[in-house]
């Protein structure tokens, strides 16, 4: 079992034991909740600005701009107006309306849309709305679209607001923002957060390859550009290591591995500078297999710290979930034990685990329905037939969620524990059936000689039955004789017939028959 192997302290001690125990892990919840949070500080300036009431956040809550089917809806004309963009540049229509009639239509029912969710938004949170930098950038697109339109509606403007319709693709920065929090685009949004948390390293990242790409282009203007007899040999000298500048590009080049043996270094070797191309390999080395590599491992630094961290923050928000749902069961166990004993019998904690709230919140806990049916016998480790609460809340506390490396473990040493006994018990009944395979065969022995006995017994009672009957015969015939000498001749004297007389005496004490019967003849 997985209770409190020793019990609990409310265990057979009533009801008053039990509200003790209640109590006592209550607080010890309580505390581990309290413990599980941040040290208690005042809001910041942010949080402050934030906070709404509670009607006024249920009202943003059932606003139109918090509904999932706006929210969609806005994401697929962000990117139909991106998409409708780019197909206007690539058919190279003209400033005039007349020539862009369709995609000034088009722009129309953008500008219109935008503008209508930008008023429903700024209903929705009031000032507050322009305390999200998201809301701010999309206010300043739908400012410069709607210029944009206003100046595309005068005869006589040259087009020259036409270059700020292209920040309107910035628009598509927005859908990073809605697929925040949504399972599906977890992948991608995890790739957009670390991109935007890795800016600060790539920054710098592209400072340091602006420096070491200047200092080889010195070196390669210093080496190379100023010597004569490679421009002589080489016609393109003056394109690639012409200037300092042009030094820079061919580097540059070189790092992105754009046609570089061909263009830039085979040349260089026919005309015999090797120190020049020693120079643009060590470039390769240094600027493409290591600061780039180390931008890529940065980036992967950081999205592996951003997902621990979310995996810490996610633990100790589930942690917290669990304290306050072991917290309400605990208030559940108590409302369900109706006899005030502080524990729960079978038929108790089955109408507990089948109430709808109970099971939803064992269900939170990792626990499904089908699995409730044979919890008790589990919790009740010391076979009481009950359970208290200690062995309720231990039990379910080493119940939920999946089996951890220590608990498969302490499985696996138990699981050997008990072979090992099992073979010794094992041992121990062997032994125990050879003694009674010893035993039996004495028994087999000893009943063939008690058989033995009572065949022999037996024949003796036949022939001991045989003789008695024999001699019953006999005396019959003794006493016919003495009763035909009585009646038919005279009486003899008992000399003459003693040994006769003897023998009836004899023949009476074996019949035992001293009185009556056929003793009154020999008198």
């Amino acid at each position: 079992g997985v209770g409190h192997t020793g019990g609990c302290a409310g265990a057979g001690g009533g009801g008053g034991r039990h509200m003790k125990c209640v109590k006592a892990t209550r607080e010890k919840l309580e505390s581990a909740a309290k413990n599980s949070q941040a040290y208690p500080r005042l809001p910041s300036i942010a949080e402050a600005a934030l906070y709404c009431p509670v009607a006024k956040a249920q009202r943003r809550k059932d606003a139109v701009g918090s509904q999932i089917w706006f929210n969609v809806f806005t994401l697929v004309n962000i990117v139909a107006s991106s998409v409708l963009l780019g197909c206007e540049m690539d058919q190279n229509t003209g400033s005039i309306v007349q020539e862009r009639l369709g995609f000034f239509l088009a722009d129309f029912y953008f500008v219109a849309f935008f503008l209508t969710e930008l008023g429903l938004r700024f209903t929705q949170f009031g000032w507050d709305y322009f305390l999200d930098t998201w809301n701010i950038l999309d206010f300043l697109l739908v400012v410069v679209n709607l210029t944009d339109f206003s100046a595309a509606l005068d005869p006589a403007s040259d087009g020259g607001y036409r270059l700020a319709s292209t920040f309107r693709m910035c628009r598509l920065l927005r859908i990073a923002r809605h697929i925040e929090g949504v399972r599906l685009f977890q992948g991608a949004w995890l790739l957009v957060q670390g991109l935007v948390e890795s800016m600060r390293s790539i920054f710098w990242t592209g400072i340091f390859i602006c420096v070491v790409l200047y200092g080889f282009g010195v070196v390669t203007s210093t080496v190379v550009g100023q010597e004569a007899a490679i421009f002589e040999r080489w016609p393109d000298a003056d394109i690639y290591i012409g200037s300092v500048l042009r030094c820079i590009l061919t580097i540059f080049q070189i790092m992105t591995f754009d046609s570089w043996a061909s263009v830039v270094c085979r040349p260089l070797f026919d005309a015999g500078f090797l120190f020049a191309v020693l120079v643009f390999v060590l470039t390769i080395v240094i600027c493409s297999f290591g600061i780039l590599n180390m931008v890529i491992a940065l980036m992967v630094e950081r999205l592996s710290a951003m997902k621990e961290a979310a995996s810490i923050k996610t633990g100790k928000y589930l942690n917290r979930i669990d304290t306050e749902l072991m917290a309400a069961l605990a208030e559940d166990f108590e409302k369900s034990d109706e006899d005030n004993s502080g524990e729960l019998d079978n038929d108790e904690f089955l109408r507990l685990v089948a109430m709808p709230e109970v099971a939803f919140k064992l269900k939170l806990l990792g626990l499904k329905a089908e699995e409730t049916a044979g919890l008790f016998k589990l919790l009740d480790a010391d076979d009481s037939g009950s359970i208290c609460f200690k062995e309720f809340f231990d039990g379910l506390m080493k119940l939920k969620g999946e089996a951890k490396a220590i608990d498969l473990m302490h499985l696996v040493t138990v699981c050997k524990r008990q072979e090992l006994r099992a073979v010794h018990n094992l041992r121990k009944v062997r032994r125990i059936a050879t003694r009674v395979d010893e035993l039996q065969g004495r028994l087999d022995s000893l009943g063939k000689k008690i058989s033995s006995e009572t065949r022999s017994r037996h024949r003796a009672a036949v022939r001991n039955k045989q003789v008695w009957h024999d001699a019953e015969e006999r005396i019959k015939v003794i006493g016919k004789m003495a009763t035909d000498l009585r009646t038919y001749f005279p009486t003899l004297e008992e000399t003459e017939h003693k040994e006769l007389l003897d023998e009836i005496e004899k023949i009476n004490d074996l019949t035992g028959d001293d009185e009556g019967g056929d003793g009154e003849y020999w008198m």
